[in-house]
């Protein structure tokens, strides 16, 4: 698509680049000549994470089908969740460990 057909679309703004924000644009990008704003420095909302590790959403479940549908199509990967072993939490004044 080039530069012109944007000149013959409606223009929408969608406000937030979290995923809600982002994914309403993926579905109206052929249509609309759209405008994303977000308040924070980087896109994603809650998907985040800090050095490998995930500080946004965590877990998805099988009987989430819209969800994982949504999933394949945007080409994105999922991980296991690990079970095995002690889980951590590390606070700014310790470091707790659960068997």
């Amino acid at each position: 698509m080039g530069y012109n057909d944007n000149m013959n679309k409606k223009k929408i703004t969608i406000i937030g680049a979290g995923i809600s924000g982002l994914y309403l644009g993926y579905l109206l990008e052929d249509k609309y000549d759209i405008t994303i704003l977000e308040a924070r420095n980087r896109v994603g909302g809650r998907i985040y994470s800090i050095s490998g590790n995930d500080m946004g959403p965590s877990w998805i479940w099988s009987h989430q089908k819209n969800v994982l549908k949504l999933i394949q199509e945007l080409g994105l990967e999922l991980f296991t969740q690990f079970t095995d072993g002690n889980s951590l939490y590390d606070t700014k004044n310790k470091l707790e460990v659960f068997s």
